[in-house]
């Protein structure tokens, strides 16, 4: 420290012990001198005040204790930390749903769908509608499609079984016998279809 530092240090020292004496003296004078027996009545006074004050801090103490142990084991603050984490999240998505474009009304997007499902049909040049045939249904009909069956004639000159293996239906006569109605209605209605 140089002297500069320490005269400074010194004077502010020295002026505030004086401002403190200035006060205490103005302090001394205001007050009316009090006897023996007022300064006991009221230190007395002031002793039962603190006395009361402790009773109270007695009283609170256990409540206190209770209050800090529902604090430590409680979940509000993640609660409270999860609700903030909403509501940010929520702005978050307001900000972006003035941002966005107009969301389609939920009939587009059902009609959007179907023509995607649509358009991702293969497509079977010359095929004609199998599904014509009673008990032939689309998913059969695909099946077949797949099969390279894709005409009326060609579903006519197939044997039930190999018709049976390609649907994935089990050998029994009762199936057979259905297919083979298949198979002889297909031959009908290959005359309306001339390939």
């Amino acid at each position: 420290m140089d002297w500069m530092s320490l005269a400074i240090g010194a004077f502010l020292g020295g002026f505030l012990v004086f401002g403190v004496g200035v006060l205490f003296n103005m302090k001394k004078d205001a007050e009316a001198p009090m006897d023996d027996a007022a300064w006991r009545d009221k230190f007395e006074a002031a002793q039962a005040e603190a006395a009361r004050y402790r009773a109270q801090l007695d009283n609170l103490q256990p409540s206190l204790a209770e209050l800090e142990r529902l604090k430590s084991t409680s979940v509000v603050p993640s609660l409270e930390a999860e609700n903030r984490e909403l509501k940010a999240q929520i702005q978050e998505m307001e900000k972006a749903a003035k941002l966005a474009p107009k969301m389609p009304e939920a009939d587009e997007i059902a009609q959007a769908a179907r023509e995607v499902v649509e358009a991702a049909k293969p497509v079977y040049h010359g095929a004609e509608p199998l599904d014509r045939i009673v008990g032939i249904g689309e998913e059969r009909m695909h099946k077949l499609y797949e099969a390279g069956i894709l005409t009326f004639k060609q579903l006519s000159h197939a044997s039930p079984e190999h018709v049976a293996q390609i649907l994935g239906i089990g050998q029994e006569e009762s199936n057979l016998q259905v297919i083979y109605d298949w198979v002889n209605e297909a031959a009908t209605l290959a005359d309306e279809y001339p390939g």
